[in-house]
């Protein structure tokens, strides 16, 4: 449980950095390197974080592919807000963008059978990512609550609840 809310403040803390401006980034993460200022950092950062914990805590699959098609997945489904879906209007959509970011371990859950757990993962993902953005217009809440119930969600594929 600790490693997950360290996880989690780690993702919360590359999406944030990953969709700041460099002017942003100067006045209120003045320590970070103004080369990790681009949305590459929040798109490979959470990637990594979120694949290296499902590698090394979740049971192991024999097919080594499955974790490079899932890590391909994630990192597209972050660099999408799904403004483009039918009915949005030109809108960002994150309860999309929740969504997809939890199925994109898809390739896991038939590796490692985990299907149930995905799936609630990636609606309690949508859900909580699309609340979080209606309910304030407050860009730091908004991205670092984003980047951290990426992480932080990750108790629900072992919690032995379901």
């Amino acid at each position: 449980m600790i490693i997950i809310i360290i996880l989690a403040c780690c993702s919360a803390l590359f999406y944030r950095i990953g969709g700041m401006s460099k002017e942003e980034a100067r006045d209120k993460l003045p320590w970070v390197p103004s080369f990790l200022v681009r949305s590459f950092t929040r798109d490979l950062g959470c990637t990594l974080i979120i694949m290296t914990w499902v590698y090394f805590f979740l049971p192991q699959i024999d097919d080594k592919r499955l974790y490079f098609y899932s890590a391909v997945a994630m990192y597209a489904s972050l660099t999408t807000y799904w403004d483009r879906w039918p009915g949005n209007k030109g809108e960002d959509n994150f309860f999309m963008h929740g969504l997809f970011i939890g199925l994109s371990l898809l390739p896991i859950a038939y590796g490692t059978g985990l299907w149930f757990e995905l799936i609630v993962r990636s609606v309690v993902m949508g859900i909580a990512m699309g609340i979080v953005c209606t309910a304030t217009s407050n860009v730091d809440i908004e991205e670092y609550g984003r980047g951290w119930i990426i992480g932080g969600s990750l108790l629900i594929l072992t919690s032995g609840i379901f």
